[in-house]
């Protein structure tokens, strides 16, 4: 079991988060001209409504807060990465072919197409009675466990969450 805990820990999306410190990502993060992630996620689903949201990430680039949020595209098969500013406003889109290629990514969006909830449903889930904001949501699959990773930032730091997608059972990691 601890090898499996590690070795999610260590191979998952999460953990190529911006090293900026939590301090100073929730101080943007907390403040009131801010949107929120549940903000973001309305908007995306709302301007590609035909997509699924399969990654979200909020970064901090000098002193620039930006939410990223992918979608897959089922028809097309194809992955668009939107990308918003803090007042929720689109400012790029990018189309990500290479880096969801592998076998282990396509499970896992696999596995949340035929889900029977939504991604933002899970994290609301995963999130529930926890406090702190939304900072990443990735899918991913290790060990052919597909699975959705939550981090959520508060003022003492970061606490991740996981959920194996096939069971719908809670995935022990370690904390950062």
């Amino acid at each position: 079991m601890l090898r499996y805990i590690l070795t999610i820990f260590l191979l998952s999306p999460v953990t190529a988060l911006s090293a900026e410190p939590s301090s100073q990502l929730w101080a943007y993060l907390s403040g009131a001209d801010v949107v929120s992630a549940s903000e973001i996620f309305e908007q995306a689903s709302r301007e590609r409504p035909k997509e699924q949201i399969v990654d979200f990430e909020v970064e901090l680039e000098n002193e620039q807060l930006s939410f990223e949020v992918s979608l897959y595209n089922s028809t097309t098969k194809q992955i668009t990465e939107l990308s918003y500013d803090d007042a929720g406003v689109l400012v790029g889109t990018e189309f990500e072919l290479d880096e969801w290629r592998g076998g282990d990514q396509l499970l896992a969006i696999k596995t949340l197409l035929s889900h029977p909830k939504s991604i933002d449903e899970l994290i609301s889930d995963l999130s529930n009675n926890r406090p702190g904001e939304l900072i990443a949501a990735n899918i991913g699959s290790n060990l052919s466990i597909p699975f959705l990773w939550v981090t959520l930032l508060t003022v003492e730091g970061k606490q991740s969450y996981a959920i194996d997608l096939k069971s719908n059972t809670a995935i022990p990691i370690l904390q950062m």
